[in-house]
């Protein structure tokens, strides 16, 4: 777990906790309201909630930029075999 992509793969991929998932398993948006899924498929476009902030020292808040860095470093990731596949 000493990769940092790795870790971003993880937080990206799994849910922070049981509370993430209803009964029957449907994910639970945690930092997103809602979403909508274009009718092909292909792109999904996530509603953040109000007010989420990044834990720790800088307690900043959470914006979409964030997201699309995250998501950009996981996709280069997998050119070393880090899991981009999975996006």
């Amino acid at each position: 777990m000493g990769d940092p992509a790795g870790v971003t793969r993880q937080l990206v991929t799994y849910p922070g906790s049981s509370s993430s998932l209803k009964d029957d398993t449907t994910l639970v948006g945690d930092l997103a309201k809602s979403w909508d899924v274009s009718a092909d498929g292909k792109t999904y476009t996530f509603h953040l909630r109000d007010g989420i902030r990044f834990a720790g020292p800088t307690t900043r808040p959470i914006v979409a930029k964030d997201f699309v860095y995250a998501i950009k470093r996981f996709l280069r990731s997998q050119q070393a075999g880090g899991g981009g596949e999975l996006l």
